[in-house]
């Protein structure tokens, strides 16, 4: 996460939920990462994410709906999912512009590129 050692790892569950830890920095000890939790939803595939900024972290989806969704994490909470557009197909993915926002690129179905910029 950028900050301190954190480090955030997603991974797509069998029933098709989006779950994350992450690993608070220090030793490397099952007892420095958190459980795992969901971040509620129905995906096609894992999740892209990236931190814009220490602390934050900004994930995009392609959801059971075939729509790209996106959600951030600020330090204390998550937004929650926003459709952002779509349909897509594939992985998303998502990285840092170094202004404390976060680029995510997308596959449509159609073979071309959409991005989007945010939050």
């Amino acid at each position: 996460m950028n900050s301190g050692g954190q480090v955030v790892c997603f991974a797509e569950a069998y029933n098709t939920g989006i779950y994350g830890s992450r690993f608070n920095g220090g030793t490397w000890a099952a007892s420095n990462w958190s459980t795992y939790g969901g971040l509620a939803g129905s995906v096609t595939t894992n999740a892209s994410c990236t931190t814009p900024s220490a602390g934050e972290l900004v994930c995009g989806v392609i959801s059971i709906d075939s729509a790209f969704y996106g959600d951030s994490y600020n330090g204390s909470g998550w937004s929650g999912w926003i459709k952002v557009g779509g349909p897509g197909v594939g992985i998303p993915s998502c990285a840092a512009l170094g202004t404390g926002q976060a680029v995510c690129i997308v596959m449509g179905v159609n073979n071309k590129l959409t991005s989007v910029v945010g939050p």
